[in-house]
């Protein structure tokens, strides 16, 4: 079953959800029991991170951001810019954990952001071996071709 969350915000900025309410699963692949918690962010104009995971634009509505873990820059972390037409480019960040999307971006419409962090370990009343931070991020790019959605 799948849960739509509908969210109605006031004022600026970015909006920001995090669902950490995901129970830890049996990891087959790593042993032990996986958590993963879900962080997403819509728009780019605040420049400071506030999520665990968090791509952070360097200038308001730039297109050069830094993938932040826990306060530090993610060196060669490896995600994915999905455009309006279901178009996908593999990115990884450099040794600074920055990443330049490519420019221009070929369309106008919503872009969407993602990344997965893993890390051995983890806190909380719940046992498990392995956190798993997945993290998106979207905005809406005004300048490029118009998508119709039409071949």
């Amino acid at each position: 079953m799948t849960t739509i969350w509908k969210i109605n915000a006031k004022g600026r900025g970015d909006v920001r959800f995090v669902d950490s309410s995901v129970p830890a699963c049996e990891d087959k692949e790593k042993g032990g029991a996986t958590k993963t918690i879900y962080h997403a962010k819509a728009g780019r104009a605040e420049t400071a991170a506030k999520l665990d995971l968090e791509l952070v634009p360097t200038v308001a509505n730039g297109n050069i951001f830094v993938l932040i873990f826990s306060g530090t820059p993610l060196p060669k972390a490896e995600l994915t810019i999905i455009g309006p037409s279901k178009w996908e480019k593999p990115l990884v960040t450099d040794e600074q954990g920055r990443v330049t999307l490519p420019t221009p971006t070929p369309w106008a419409g919503r872009y969407v952001l993602e990344v997965t962090h893993e890390k051995a370990g983890g806190s909380g009343e719940e046992k498990f071996n392995h956190t798993r931070h997945i993290s998106s991020l979207s905005f809406v790019q005004q300048n490029g071709m118009r998508w119709t959605g039409k071949p």
